[in-house]
């Protein structure tokens, strides 16, 4: 059976419609944005919980301060319907990182909502201070390099013969 060239050019234009479909579907269920912060990882999580319930009124779901997330439900723009948002706040040596997902939605709404987050934490807590890392040693003081006469007084005094040793004789 032999498939005309205009029915081989459609399969091939349908087929990479399905594949490229596929590929948008499976990006938009796994978006994430992720953002760091000098803040603390209790002042980052305190201030996204209250950012979350008083200033953006999403209903928070579950919580867990210890483990530091936060379920919560966040407007699709379909009139009532909501879906479902996570924030994650993860303390890493010099730095907290803050990771918002909310599925079934393209990734700019959690773009915005880091950027507003970020801004209300700035504006509760002032600048972020600098972190030092944790539990690193303490730098062991630089030591000089050891001397070498030798180059010194080779460049200082021509070369003089090794004394002889008599005895040697």
């Amino acid at each position: 059976m032999r498939q005309s060239p205009r029915n081989l050019a459609f399969l091939l234009r349908f087929s990479g419609l399905l594949l490229c479909c596929g590929l948008g579907w499976t990006s938009l269920a796994t978006a994430r944005t992720e953002e760091t912060t000098a803040y603390t990882k209790a002042q980052a999580y305190n201030g996204a919980l209250r950012f979350l319930r008083v200033e953006q009124e999403f209903e928070v779901i579950e919580k867990d301060q210890d483990l530091g997330y936060v379920l919560f439900q966040y407007p699709t723009g379909d009139g009532d319907a909501r879906t479902t948002g996570s924030l994650e706040v993860i303390e890493r040596e010099e730095e907290v990182l803050v990771v918002v997902q909310i599925s079934e939605l393209p990734s700019h709404h959690e773009s915005r909502l880091v950027g507003a987050l970020l801004k209300k934490l700035e504006a509760d807590y002032g600048t972020p201070p600098q972190r030092r890392a944790k539990d690193k040693a303490p730098a062991e003081p630089e030591r000089p390099p050891p001397e070498d006469d030798s180059e010194q007084d080779d460049a200082a005094e021509p070369s003089k013969p090794a004394p002889r040793n008599p005895a040697a004789k």
